[in-house]
């Protein structure tokens, strides 16, 4: 297929696409993935919540466990007793600590400084949702271990049917140049179209039949011309439930739609709770959480803005619980859902608002476990299934990538956990505490530019 899902072709078209982009070098002090992931790494005394689909919410964690990774994948799990350990293998003794997978934001918009924000707040996968030359060359240096990072997939650059404000997109008004664009993210190595607002029947209608013929997916938004039923009818996965509340479909007959059409739908829920608030002292607290050192000036200033702005009649409570309703109902009808946070939209500090959205997930009607599967085991068999991935993560187990969340508790009891973990591996590269404080210290004293997202 002219999809080809080898890593060759993807680092081969990227370096074409990215040659005068300089590779970064991991913050002094703090390991590198190519630096540690070859060596070998021994966790004992882990109570491990593997996040396999078999377990419910009420799975114990396996006590006492040990977890040997080799080359950046989990080799053995296994009793502490039972286990002969290699001998040059780096050995932690988590002393009972919980080792869960490595979270996963399959909605973001994503700037430099951000990879680092991520891995410190334990999200080891990131979606990139309005992507560039530069996210597929640290798609690259991720990969290749020339640059710290979660493992990135990346869509397209929004695809308009008329212009949009602020951020970065193609117009896309003819049959013919929407063929033309599908081939052309194909080729750079693109993993998915990003559909956005305003394309016309036809031209959707045709980029549709390419990225079919390509094997290219398609997720985004649902084009007014279009309709869901046009959208559902090409297998295109979804984003946002708030553009789904908006369809004029009531909420059983859409989520059977969606069933039938078996797309992803990724609810992107925190971002509207936020939203909801702009205007109440809620919100105006909020942006005096410390975490808002992480973030530039640019982006501040525009969450900021909102803050003594009065609710619109679409950011309303009624409007955030109904777009609950479809969560729920979706859930209840297995359409299969992603944690995205749509980063860097009001409130939405990257790696955090993961957590938020997690937190989101289970105000709108979900479990914590069924919430955590949203961030792990169902990123991971989305990339497997859908993306064409050739690594297996999302789950602790033998021949999954070795990305994984240290924490002090069982995050099913308490979802808050997430927000400080103990340490973090990536790619089979331990970052312990310190290391992380050290990256939070590298982001908020370099404060990086706006990104020009969504």
């Amino acid at each position: 297929m002219f999809r080809e899902r080898s890593r060759d072709r993807r680092i081969a078209a990227t370096v074409i696409a990215t040659l005068a982009l300089a590779l970064h070098s991991p913050a002094s002090g703090i390991p590198s993935q190519l630096e540690e992931a070859s060596s070998a790494l021994v966790l004992r005394n882990a109570r491990i919540l593997s996040m396999a689909a078999e377990l419910s919410d009420r799975a114990p964690l396996l006590p006492s466990g040990t977890i040997v990774v080799q080359n950046g994948v989990i080799a053995r799990i296994g009793q502490d007793e039972d286990e002969a350990l290699p001998e040059d293998a780096r050995i932690i003794d988590l002393a009972g600590a919980v080792v869960m997978p490595g979270l996963a934001d399959m909605h973001a918009h994503i700037a430099e400084n951000d990879l680092d924000l991520f891995l410190a707040h334990g999200v080891t996968t990131a979606r990139e949702m309005n992507g560039s030359a530069r996210h597929l060359e640290w798609r690259r240096q991720i990969e290749a271990g020339e640059r710290r990072g979660p493992r990135l997939f990346v869509t397209s650059t929004l695809l308009a049917g008329e212009p949009v404000d602020g951020v970065r997109f193609e117009l896309v008004t003819d049959p013919d140049q929407a063929r033309e664009l599908a081939r052309s993210a194909a080729n750079v190595g693109y993993d998915m179209l990003k559909v956005y607002d305003g394309l016309g029947a036809s031209t959707y209608e045709a980029l549709a039949g390419e990225a079919a013929l390509l094997d290219l997916p398609m997720t985004g938004h649902v084009p007014s011309a279009v309709g869901v039923a046009g959208v559902l009818a090409s297998r295109q996965h979804l984003e946002h439930t708030e553009k789904l509340v908006h369809a004029g479909v009531g909420i059983e007959e859409l989520v059977e739609q969606i069933r039938v059409a078996e797309v992803w739908l990724t609810p992107t829920l925190a971002v509207q709770e936020a939203l909801s608030l702009a205007g109440t002292l809620e919100y105006s607290a909020a942006l005096d959480d410390p975490s808002m050192e992480f973030m530039p000036a640019g982006i501040l200033g525009w969450w900021h803005s909102l803050a003594g702005q009065r609710p619109t009649p679409t950011q309303t409570s009624p409007f955030v619980e109904r777009q609950q309703l479809l969560l729920r109902a979706a859930y209840d009808a297995g359409v299969p859902l992603l944690a995205g946070s749509d980063t860097p939209n009001p409130l939405m500090v990257p790696g955090l608002s993961l957590v938020d959205e997690l937190e989101a997930l289970v105000r709108g009607g979900l479990s914590a476990h069924a919430a955590l599967v949203t961030a792990t085991n169902a990123a991971g068999r989305f990339a497997t299934t859908v993306l064409k991935s050739p690594d297996s993560f999302g789950v602790v187990e033998v021949g999954a990538a070795a990305d994984l969340v240290i924490l002090e508790q069982d995050p099913r009891e308490m979802l808050s956990t997430l927000r400080a973990p103990r340490a973090v591996v990536a790619g089979g590269t331990w970052f312990d505490r310190e290391a992380l404080d050290a990256m939070l210290r590298g982001v908020a004293a370099r404060r990086a530019p706006a990104v020009d997202g969504e």
